[in-house]
Protein backbone atom coordinates (compact mmCIF):
# COMPACT_ATOMS: atom_id res chain seq x y z
CA UNK A 1 0.00 0.00 0.00
CA UNK A 2 1.32 3.56 -0.83
CA UNK A 3 -0.25 6.73 0.66
CA UNK A 4 0.43 10.31 -1.35
CA UNK A 5 -0.80 13.98 0.26
CA UNK A 6 -2.96 14.82 -1.81
CA UNK A 7 -4.01 18.45 -2.47
CA UNK A 8 -7.92 20.26 -1.47
CA UNK A 9 -8.68 21.09 -5.13
CA UNK A 10 -11.82 23.27 -5.76
CA UNK A 11 -13.82 20.42 -7.35
CA UNK A 12 -13.31 18.27 -3.80
CA UNK A 13 -14.63 21.79 -2.10
CA UNK A 14 -17.33 21.79 -4.44
CA UNK A 15 -17.86 18.14 -3.61
CA UNK A 16 -17.66 19.65 0.37
CA UNK A 17 -20.44 21.61 -0.20
CA UNK A 18 -22.39 19.46 -1.59
CA UNK A 19 -22.52 16.61 1.19
CA UNK A 20 -25.46 15.55 3.23
CA UNK A 21 -24.51 17.30 6.86
CA UNK A 22 -26.31 14.96 9.18
CA UNK A 23 -26.24 16.00 12.92
CA UNK A 24 -24.74 12.62 13.93
CA UNK A 25 -21.54 13.75 11.68
CA UNK A 26 -20.65 17.52 11.47
CA UNK A 27 -16.67 17.00 11.89
CA UNK A 28 -15.17 19.28 9.06
CA UNK A 29 -12.39 17.17 8.25
CA UNK A 30 -13.88 14.16 8.24
CA UNK A 31 -16.45 15.38 5.25
CA UNK A 32 -13.37 16.70 3.59
CA UNK A 33 -11.76 13.41 3.33
CA UNK A 34 -15.27 12.15 2.11
CA UNK A 35 -15.34 14.59 -0.56
CA UNK A 36 -11.66 14.35 -1.80
CA UNK A 37 -12.91 10.36 -1.83
CA UNK A 38 -15.43 11.33 -3.81
CA UNK A 39 -13.29 13.77 -6.39
CA UNK A 40 -10.46 11.11 -6.90
CA UNK A 41 -12.31 7.59 -6.49
CA UNK A 42 -10.81 6.85 -3.19
CA UNK A 43 -11.55 4.31 -0.41
CA UNK A 44 -11.93 5.63 3.15
CA UNK A 45 -9.78 3.83 5.69
CA UNK A 46 -11.23 3.86 9.37
CA UNK A 47 -13.50 1.96 11.20
CA UNK A 48 -16.52 5.07 11.75
CA UNK A 49 -19.33 3.72 10.75
CA UNK A 50 -20.48 7.36 10.59
CA UNK A 51 -19.05 7.76 6.70
CA UNK A 52 -21.04 5.19 5.56
CA UNK A 53 -23.76 7.37 4.93
CA UNK A 54 -21.88 8.34 2.11
CA UNK A 55 -21.22 7.03 -1.26
CA UNK A 56 -18.09 6.21 -0.56
CA UNK A 57 -16.12 3.07 -0.52
CA UNK A 58 -15.40 2.69 3.31
CA UNK A 59 -12.53 -0.03 4.33
CA UNK A 60 -10.80 -1.49 8.00
CA UNK A 61 -8.23 -3.62 8.18
CA UNK A 62 -8.01 -6.52 10.78
CA UNK A 63 -5.42 -9.26 11.65
CA UNK A 64 -7.33 -11.62 9.13
CA UNK A 65 -7.45 -8.97 5.75
CA UNK A 66 -9.53 -5.95 4.85
CA UNK A 67 -13.10 -5.72 5.28
CA UNK A 68 -15.46 -3.62 3.27
CA UNK A 69 -18.78 -1.72 3.88
CA UNK A 70 -19.75 0.56 1.25
CA UNK A 71 -22.80 2.40 0.07
CA UNK A 72 -23.70 3.22 -3.39
CA UNK A 73 -25.72 5.57 -5.20
CA UNK A 74 -25.60 6.44 -8.67
CA UNK A 75 -22.23 6.53 -9.25
CA UNK A 76 -19.20 3.57 -7.59
CA UNK A 77 -16.59 5.37 -6.05
CA UNK A 78 -13.10 3.29 -5.29
CA UNK A 79 -13.73 0.69 -7.30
Amino acid sequence: MQAEIIPIEIESLEEYLDLLLTKDHRDPFDRILVAQAMDYSLDIVSRDEKFDVYSVRRVWGRSSGITSRSRSVSAGVGN
